[in-house]
């Protein structure tokens, strides 16, 4: 027999590998904390843990937020229950970079790897999904390109962008989009505007047909 209780089961959840989540009533004066079960396929529980929300990663991992000291802090934990990322930051991102996580603190961003050491400290506005190997970054209202370990790959001048695909990325100069590509090479310029999407597109399918 399973060790839990199923009549203290309110949602059950499919998750990988045949395992199931079990989410038990909010605990009373616990600051919406829930109580969750992680059963594998032949019905052994895994880990039960007191959270706020527990969602699955693609790399065997879960991201954990928990209410400590009246706010709500994410970190990650593994298959086991076990503390991976502390849970100390105010948001962690879902799909995880090649060096580790991009989370956000006192409204900045930086990237913490999967032993919990900060790759860099949160000093960007922003940080966009990584494409391409390179992830689109806000510093001081200009915008640029940096790696997975936080190095500048395309320095920050740009007034707004959009990530890489298919090795070119949208960038704005002087109020209009251009493409460059990961070397920061202008590869057709900022002529259009932010109403002229149709034509930016066929500039596109025009220098790809190049």
């Amino acid at each position: 027999m399973a060790p839990y209780n199923t009549n203290e089961v309110y949602k059950i959840s499919f998750l990988r590998n045949g395992m199931l989540k079990l989410e038990g009533p909010n605990l009373v004066g616990n600051n919406n904390m829930i109580p969750i079960s992680i059963i594998n396929k032949s019905g052994e529980m895994l880990f039960k843990i007191e959270c706020c929300e527990l969602t699955e990663l693609d790399c065997n991992l879960f991201i954990v937020c928990k209410y400590i000291e009246g706010k709500s802090f994410y970190g990650v934990i593994d298959y086991k229950g076990n503390e991976v990322i502390k849970p100390k930051y105010d948001g962690i991102m879902l799909s995880p970079t090649e060096s580790g996580f991009i989370f956000s603190l006192n409204e900045k961003m930086g990237i913490v790897d999967f032993n919990g050491v900060e790759v860099f400290p949160a000093i960007y506005n922003s940080i966009l999904e990584f494409k391409d190997g390179l992830a689109a970054a806000e510093l001081f209202n200009k915008w640029g390109f940096i790696d997975a370990r936080g190095n500048v790959r395309i320095p920050f001048e740009f007034e707004d962008v959009n990530s890489f695909h298919n090795e070119l990325a949208m960038v704005k100069i002087y109020g209009k989009w251009g493409f460059i590509n990961k070397s920061g090479e202008i590869k057709i310029k900022p002529t259009f505007y932010d109403n002229e999407v149709c034509n930016f597109s066929k500039a596109l399918q025009a220098h790809r047909k190049r």
